[in-house]
């Protein structure tokens, strides 16, 4: 965990709670990769506790309890999951740097059959800046590339945003321009994706993993990546709100803790 995550725990929190002084009760994650009990143990040390800082001018104390460490996925299989909760099911988690391929049986991850990747959605802003750079000879920012990634991602989560102009010389890159090169690259992330899903999973009948009847996808990727996950994967389901659904599940499990 770094001094940057704390960071963004405090200021998100500190934004949302009004009361110089209040306590967190926390659920959160680690990729599978890094999922040990020396990691676990380290993610609480460097979160739980009373925190000082100062938001806005004014001096805040959060005292943070970690209630529970979990892979990432799991808290969005428990809530978009009871469905399947006696089954052995598959969950994609995808995200902007990485991908998780979870089998459980029922909450369980089957370690064996499960994988972390160091590959998300930064494949496709790294094919735009390269595409853009190789035809024009034009580096593309990070700001750029978030704003194209954006609103491509915009026209399946409830509102159309608009692409940023791209000046090339003297050409204006055109948002269809932007949206083919940001599909094309978004077709070679569903490759790797399917390609990983189906060394570990298999195929049946032409069917990337169609040996699982409950397949659940969530994460930023839901938005670039759901159609040609389906053409192989016709089961598998995006979650609504695929991109809060780890959060939202970590919300449900601290409040069943919290319950007992």
């Amino acid at each position: 965990t770094s001094p940057e995550q704390i960071v963004r725990l405090l200021a998100s929190s500190g934004l949302i709670i009004d009361q110089p002084e209040y306590s967190l009760e926390l659920v959160t994650t680690l990729p599978l990769r890094s999922y040990s009990t020396p990691m676990r143990k380290a993610v609480k040390n460097a979160l739980e506790g009373e925190h000082e800082f100062i938001l806005n001018g004014a001096v805040r104390k959060a005292t943070v309890n970690v209630r529970k460490v979990m892979i990432e996925g799991l808290p969005a299989i428990s809530l978009y999951g009871a469905n399947s909760a006696k089954t052995m099911r598959i969950l994609i988690d995808g995200g902007m740097h990485t991908t998780e391929y979870l089998l459980l049986n029922g909450y369980n991850v089957v370690a064996d059959r499960s994988f972390g990747s160091e590959v998300g959605v930064q494949l496709i802003g790294d094919y735009l800046y390269d595409r853009v750079f190789e035809m024009y000879n034009r580096r593309l920012s990070s700001l750029e590339i978030s704003e194209i990634l954006r609103a491509y991602g915009s026209r399946l989560a409830g509102g159309q945003q608009n692409y940023p102009e791209i000046a090339c010389g003297s050409y204006v890159m055109q948002a269809q321009d932007l949206f083919m090169l940001t599909r094309a690259g978004s077709e070679i992330l569903a490759n790797r994706v399917l390609n990983d899903a189906g060394s570990l999973w298999g195929s049946t009948s032409d069917s990337v993993a169609g040996e699982f009847v409950y397949q659940y996808f969530v994460g930023g990727a839901t938005y670039f990546i759901t159609e040609e996950l389906q053409r192989k994967m016709p089961r598998l389901l995006a979650a609504a709100k695929a991109e809060y659904a780890n959060a939202l599940g970590s919300a449900h499990v601290a409040q069943a803790i919290m319950r007992g």
